[in-house]
């Protein structure tokens, strides 16, 4: 994304600060938002960004709209993603989540939220794959219970996704001669359960169905896991991109759905 820089000087107008722009064209009124300033360099900016040390708690002091005017709008973001999260666990051990219960919890969830869905299209290009599981994961935390379930389900997939990536840290992997590939039949692994099939299966069907089907009533956390299933399905090493660099019938599967499915269901104004 290239944000834009025009007029800039002429008002009270920041970088990293998001604005609406309505664009006036033969009769034709429409409205978008723009981050102002480099795109390139002030994402760099929002993924360094931290508050340090972390077991500070000070950083809970502020007041919401302190958090909100101190910095641009970006940075803003973040601040209360990183204070949220210390609410919630910042002492947790194993069983239990001990945070901080700071008195501006409230107030910075329902300021990061609003944030993050009336600038959603935005935040989906914006922020990469780390960062958009963050924010699932504060919906997790402090969102209404329908949407903590279908925050959880995201997350839930993330976290496959990381302790599959583990592997990488012990093995290297060899690819098998093309003559020694299983397309056909599955193969069996624990528990009974069963590969999928690479020449066919309805395997990718059924998960984005059901997912479709139940996000409607969660758009919002939908358009963030229909985001993150278009960038895994692109990355080979991901379970999701592996089978379908390996199965046209995935492949087919997962462009049906990125071009038919997701933009009917994103939730995205």
């Amino acid at each position: 994304m290239c944000g834009f820089a025009f007029y800039g000087a002429k008002g009270d107008v920041k970088p990293g600060n998001i604005y609406k722009i309505v664009y006036h064209s033969a009769g034709e009124v429409k409205s978008f938002y723009r981050l102002f300033g480099d795109s390139a360099a002030l994402a760099t900016e929002f993924v360094n960004f931290e508050l340090l040390p972390r077991n500070d708690m000070a950083f809970l002091e502020a007041t919401t709209e302190q958090v909100v005017n101190r910095v641009s709008d970006v940075l803003a973001f973040k601040t209360l993603m990183i204070r949220l999260r210390r609410g919630k666990r910042a002492n947790g051990w194993r069983g239990e989540f001990l945070g901080v219960d700071y008195k501006y919890k409230d107030s910075d969830f329902l300021t990061f939220k609003y944030m993050f869905e009336s600038n959603l299209s935005f935040w989906l290009d914006f922020m990469d794959a780390r960062y958009l599981w963050s924010t699932i994961d504060t919906y997790a935390d402090y969102g209404p219970l329908e949407s903590r379930f279908a925050a959880l389900a995201v997350s839930n997939y993330m976290y496959a996704e990381r302790f599959l990536q583990t592997q990488k840290c012990i093995f290297d992997f060899v690819e098998k001669r093309e003559e020694n590939k299983i397309y056909r039949p599955q193969l069996r692994y624990w528990g009974g359960m069963k590969t999928n099939q690479l020449a066919e299966d309805d395997a990718i069907d059924i998960f984005i169905t059901r997912n479709v089907e139940l996000y409607k009533h969660a758009p919002v956390i939908g358009a963030v896991f229909f985001e993150l299933i278009k960038r895994s399905a692109k990355e080979s090493d991901s379970p999701l991109g592996f089978n379908a660099a390996h199965s046209k019938y995935f492949n087919d599967g997962i462009d049906y759905f990125v071009r038919s499915v997701f933009p009917r269901n994103a939730g995205v104004a």
